[in-house]
């Protein structure tokens, strides 16, 4: 099956393209190297919440060592000393760094790449910014294996988004590039006025995931903690699954520890093409028939990502997040995709 690459996209053209899938494969006799550190591009017409989301990223108590990009550090409620160097940074007591975007995307994140133990990139485009291009420098050659694309995110001013659409073509192709669309100031809105936009983007882009800046768990999700911590705890020697509701806000999370198990690679990079609509994040380490190491893979909204370590080992471990999930279906595909390979 033929996925195509961030590097096989060229910039400025197509009206609406997405970035589907990366396929990265090491060469054989590679040894296993460090996950690259995921970037999330945070995007949004103008007044949409990004500062909001970003001041919340950068001082909350999450446990993740975060670096930030902003446009304007002034727009940021920082505290501490500046870094003297090619970039302005601030590091927050919470171990989280923020930076002013230079001129050079590539060069800020070079220089953010020097930095040990980052857990995840954001970066803050402008309110009238096609994320796209943001995206292609993430995957930038001159950049090596540091970083990976993790999702494009686009928020949406539930207040203002049928203004600013009617005025500006921008909104709508930023929720068109999205991986995920979030729904800011819903708790200002009517219920109705709210479902009204949640359509609205949902017949814009079918194919995004919807969530809602006011669930408990929003920035768990977008940091993904959950699945880190599941994909990180200690492997078990046989199959088991758990299947955890997060009271309060409605996230759902599936984790399946395969044990040595393997599947087939066409069936499996087929099934994480399919994956339902109420999956929203899913990551994960598989055993392939046939093939040294092992795949690790990452999906956010409808963006496939995989490649091949071949000097890991251990469990075939999957963990599913979302909302609604048939913990059941899933369970069973996942079982069938894996029963007959071993």
């Amino acid at each position: 099956m033929e996925i195509p690459t961030v590097r096989g996209l060229a910039m400025g053209t197509p009206p609406v393209p997405r970035v589907e899938s990366t396929v990265n494969t090491k060469p054989k006799d590679s040894p296993a190297t460090p996950e690259p550190v995921p970037v999330t591009i945070i995007g949004g017409f103008l007044g949409s919440g990004k500062t909001t989301l970003l001041n919340r990223l950068l001082h909350e108590n999450h446990g993740r060592r975060l670096a930030v990009i902003v446009n304007e550090l002034g727009e940021i409620g920082l505290d501490g000393s500046l870094i003297e160097g090619g970039e302005a940074f601030v590091e927050l007591d919470n171990g989280c760094l923020c930076c002013a975007l230079n001129e050079d995307l590539v060069t800020t994140l070079a220089e953010i790449g020097k930095e040990p133990d980052l857990d995840q990139v954001m970066i803050e485009t402008t309110g009238i910014a096609d994320p796209l291009p943001i995206g292609h420098a993430v995957t930038r050659a001159e950049l090596g294996e540091r970083f990976r694309l993790d999702a494009l995110v686009t928020l949406v001013d539930v207040l203002n988004l049928e203004k600013a659409m009617a005025e500006a073509s921008e909104p709508d192709l930023q929720i068109r590039r999205a991986d995920l669309c979030v729904l800011t100031k819903t708790d200002l809105a009517a219920p109705e006025d709210v479902e009204r936009i949640r359509s609205l983007v949902r017949e814009r882009a079918p194919h995004v995931r919807i969530l809602d800046a006011a669930d408990k768990g929003f920035l768990d999700f977008l940091l993904d903690t959950r699945a880190a911590d599941l994909m990180s705890s200690p492997s078990r020697s046989t199959p088991t699954e758990s299947h955890a509701h997060h009271a309060g806000h409605g996230f759902e999370t599936l984790s399946l520890d395969m044990g040595e198990r393997g599947t087939i690679r066409l069936a499996f990079e087929e099934f994480l093409e399919f994956l339902p609509e109420q999956v929203y994040r899913a990551k994960g380490i598989v055993k392939l028939d046939g093939e040294p190491g092992r795949l690790i893979f990452h999906v956010v909204g409808g963006r496939v990502e995989f490649w091949q370590e071949p000097g890991l080992s251990g469990p075939s471990r999957l963990v599913f997040i979302g909302k609604g999930l048939e913990g059941e279906r899933l369970r069973e595909e996942v079982q069938g995709l894996f029963e007959d390979v071993m």
